[in-house]
């Protein structure tokens, strides 16, 4: 089968590379692959096989695990963000309340 060079979403179309690409994702957000696979309502099993490149992924099992890992990435940065913009504009103060995983 021939698969695209790359997405719409940016990520690698080869099994391969998207599965070397979601290993090193996960490992550099500190997810253990059960935590991943079970965000991504997926087993550790075939989680296992997508970062191992043995077949392709489907497009909805791609979709839920790429919302986790840009969810997961993406977490912290735009809460500090938020923050800043809030005590820059803001004499006011109002209790933070947590972001909701």
């Amino acid at each position: 089968m021939t698969y695209p060079r790359e997405y719409s979403d940016g990520w690698p179309g080869s099994p391969e590379e998207f599965g070397r690409q979601v290993q090193a994702t996960r490992k550099a957000l500190g997810l253990s692959r059960p935590a991943l696979a079970k965000l991504a309502e997926l087993s550790p099993f075939t989680l296992r096989n997508i970062e191992r490149g043995f077949s392709g992924t489907s497009p909805d099992k791609r979709a839920r695990l790429l919302a986790v890992l840009t969810a997961a990435s993406g977490q912290a940065e735009p809460r500090e963000q938020a923050d800043s913009d809030i005590n820059q504009t803001s004499n006011s103060t109002l209790p933070r309340s947590p972001i909701a995983p």
